[in-house]
């Protein structure tokens, strides 16, 4: 909780922004999650997850991310991330990491760049806090969507309700796979 709390206070000093925390290598214990129950964060992640706060909802991404520390493991993250992104084609929100020294290895560059401009053709860029927030209005969406279902099952007896909030909730669904 002290550390996260002054780092809070360290970006609101310079005027920053700040509606997530992400743990260095997603290592949150315990006490992290304890913390983060208590501060204003509206996200973290871990490595497979994006995880609302604080009610902890989570949404399945995993990261692309490189490994920078070796020949042999800048090759094979290369090789994994370009797996990875396939296999996520049709998750809502895919992950693309960069640590500042990872531009050091042309390779490395090359990766995220090819994968970068593929994912736009299907894909719009979001931040990772302008990704939540779009998820959290689907959320909301789908709440209403549902109490809207339920109330027009009343109104007007089952079969014809349930084809109105099926529309519904497929136009919002729809919607989602472009974040």
């Amino acid at each position: 909780m002290r550390r996260l709390t002054a780092g809070t206070h360290w970006f609101r000093r310079l005027g920053l922004d700040l509606r997530g925390f992400v743990a260095p290598a997603w290592l949150i214990g315990d006490g992290t999650w304890e913390a983060l129950r208590w501060l204003d964060f509206s996200y973290t992640c871990t490595l497979g997850r994006i995880v609302l706060l604080p009610e902890r909802r989570s949404l399945r991404s995993q990261s692309l991310v490189y490994s920078a520390s070796s020949a042999w493991r800048r090759q094979a993250s290369v090789a994994w991330n370009h797996a990875i992104a396939a296999a996520q084609a049709r998750r809502p929100v895919l992950r693309l990491e960069l640590h500042p020294h990872d531009a050091d290895h042309a390779a490395i560059r090359r990766s995220w760049q090819q994968l970068l401009a593929a994912q736009l053709r299907e894909r719009r860029a979001a931040t990772l806090a302008d990704a939540v927030e779009q998820w959290r209005l689907h959320i909301e969406w789908e709440s209403l969507a549902s109490a809207a279902s339920e109330q027009g099952l009343r109104e007007l007896g089952g079969h014809q309700a349930d084809r109105h909030a099926d529309g519904d909730i497929a136009r919002v669904v729809q919607a989602e796979h472009h974040a």
